[in-house]
């Protein structure tokens, strides 16, 4: 089953690049969301953030694996990050305004401490976008958002898309695309549920279901359609979207919230849902 674990507490900090061999000792303990440079509210040199910076963490599981995957899941980071844990390194990951992950299960140890290094590059390079072109703002540099410890079962909802259609054309149609991974190396036949919740006065009552049964092999896509309300004014439809996975090692849940409405701006004015 799906758990997840604030990992904000208890991170280290170095303002340089430095190996494994540089003794805790000499970081600073800090907690996350963390800037790498505090700079007044003007009148500073951009170069003061852009150095390539360290964070560690020492850590034990905060619960058994029990046959699940454990990932790391950074919110945002800039500019550029290298990430190892007990000495593994993994690719560098290019881009500060997406969230990012790592699978940790084959790394970690289940009974003992966990060492984990982060080399942040907050440089603006020129193969990482924005950077490359002609720019007019400043991005900063540090981990500065959330991090999460998250433990999935093999095969888990990675993402869910919503697709909107007909938002004009009478009763909206809504179609989810469910990114499904395997992490096995057998296919598994898995059912996948989405049921709605309308967000009313605080109060969530059910309102449909839709389910299909697939077979999953490495990654595979699942599409489940629904009729939705659009938000209005009026009508303020909101949707909790409880998306469930259920089958050969799967057993997993993922909520979103969503909302419909068509907007357009036109020379007579501005059209919510078709009228002005």
């Amino acid at each position: 089953m799906r758990s997840e674990h604030l990992f904000n507490q208890n991170w280290l900090y170095f303002p340089a690049q430095v190996e494994a061999d540089v003794p805790n000792s000499e970081f600073a303990l800090v907690t996350l969301p963390h800037t790498n440079k505090v700079l007044p509210y003007h009148n500073f040199d951009d170069q003061e953030y852009q150095f390539i910076s360290t964070y560690r963490n020492v850590f034990t599981l905060p619960e058994a694996l029990q046959g699940r995957r454990l990932f790391v899941h950074f919110e945002g980071a800039l500019l550029a990050t290298t990430f190892s844990i007990n000495g593994h390194a993994f690719l560098e990951v290019r881009g500060g305004f997406l969230p990012f992950e790592f699978d940790i299960t084959d790394f970690v140890n289940e009974t003992d401490e966990n060492f984990i290094q982060v080399h942040l590059d907050s440089r603006e390079r020129t193969d990482i976008p924005p950077f490359g072109h002609t720019v007019d703002y400043m991005i900063f540099g540090g981990i500065y958002r959330d991090v999460h410890l998250r433990y999935v079962s093999p095969v888990y909802i990675q993402n869910v898309q919503v697709k909107a259609h007909n938002l004009l054309e009478g009763q909206a149609y809504v179609e989810f695309d469910v990114h499904v991974t395997n992490t096995t190396d057998t296919p598994s036949q898995v059912t996948i549920a989405a049921a709605l919740h309308t967000l009313e006065a605080m109060n969530a009552t059910a309102t449909i279901e839709a389910h299909s049964t697939q077979i999953v092999t490495l990654k595979t896509d699942i599409t489940l359609g629904v009729d939705l309300g659009l938000w209005s004014l009026d009508v303020p439809n909101l949707y909790n979207v409880v998306v469930s996975l259920n089958g050969d090692h799967a057993d997993d849940q993922k909520t979103i919230r969503t909302g419909l409405r068509h907007v357009i701006f036109k020379e007579e004015g501005f059209f919510l849902n078709g009228e002005r």
